[in-house]
């Protein structure tokens, strides 16, 4: 029984490695870059493949130093990712000091199969946000989400049928309401600008890119995510980022996105808010963001309940400062 634990720490401990070392190559491929998502459960395997290799391996000869140092290595890194996302790092998007101006916004993934609208519409209803983002509707979805349109006068709707499909409905007043296609022309941004509590005109961007699949790279959805970067940069405006992203926090490109835009991530400090899967209890990490520059601060921040999609919503309170 030792030898076969034996072999299975070298075993852990090399693929925790591997996996830990592939993502560092700058590469868009799909097989690459899907060891991205998992980080949190990473760090949990280096940290069983470095008991491991301690006990039944050791430190006495030279290639039982190296596996453990490589073990040891992985784990660090992947903690050097996955910490800010931890209470014990500082907070990148300060609370609020007050309730005044305040707003709120729920943006969910429904799963286009998903067909459990009754769930999703009574927990709209149970929190009312001022401004509700769809992700993955359907013409389905859209029919079957019409009786929320008497509480939202302000929509922007492009269902579509490949999963990409979008809804915005907004109780705040929309001007200048537009669906982009900045990379894929099946798949669209709303871009728009909307008046929050106080008067202020801001700008609200939903996007949804695709995410990496065997035989598609991730270059479309890094090229979306940065030309949103690009523009949030150029306008210098007040700004929410709503959507799946399909990326994670720690990614490479969404911390060049949130480095070039300015915007803030509340999740940072706070927890990570695994809003993917939905149905894997142990798969789970962060794929859907509320994003927002300096201008405003934070009074809620929460992950909601089930209602049959692959995907948790987010809800948020937030107010506008003017900072």
């Amino acid at each position: 029984m030792a030898q076969v634990l034996r072999y299975c720490s070298v075993v852990l401990g090399l693929l925790c490695f591997l996996f830990t070392a592939l993502p560092l190559i700058r590469l868009p491929a799909w097989w690459i870059r899907i060891f991205d998502f998992p980080r949190l459960q990473l760090f949990f395997l280096c940290l069983i493949a470095l008991v491991l290799l301690l006990i039944y391996k050791g430190i006495k000869s030279w290639y039982g130093k190296l596996l453990v140092s490589l073990s040891a290595g992985a784990l660090l890194y992947q903690l050097h990712l996955i910490i800010p996302f931890t209470p014990v790092y500082a907070i990148a998007a300060p609370d609020a000091k007050d309730t005044l101006n305040s707003f709120s916004i729920l943006h969910a993934n429904v799963e286009m199969s998903n067909r459990n609208a009754a769930g999703f519409i009574a927990l709209v209803k149970k929190y009312l946000p001022d401004i509700l983002s769809v992700n993955e509707p359907d013409d389905w979805w859209q029919q079957q989400l019409e009786p929320l349109d008497s509480l939202y006068p302000f929509r922007v709707k492009q269902p579509q049928s490949n999963t990409y499909g979008m809804l915005l409905l907004s109780r705040l007043p929309l001007q200048n309401s537009r669906v982009n296609y900045l990379v894929e022309e099946k798949v669209p941004s709303i871009f728009t600008k909307v008046t929050v509590p106080g008067g202020r005109k801001v700008n609200l961007y939903c996007i949804h890119p695709r995410p990496p699949r065997p035989g598609q790279s991730v270059t479309n959805r890094n090229q979306e995510i940065l030309i949103l970067g690009s523009k949030i940069k150029e306008d210098k405006s007040p700004a929410l980022v709503v959507g799946d992203l399909n990326d994670v926090a720690w990614s490479y490109t969404t911390r060049r996105f949130k480095e070039y835009s300015g915007v803030l991530d509340p999740r940072q400090g706070r927890g990570f808010f695994n809003t993917y899967n939905a149905q894997w209890p142990l798969l789970r990490y962060p794929l859907d963001y509320i994003f927002y520059t300096p201008d405003f601060g934070l009074l809620e921040l929460k992950k909601l309940d089930y209602f049959g999609s692959d995907h948790f919503p987010m809800f948020i309170r937030m107010t506008f400062t003017g900072n």
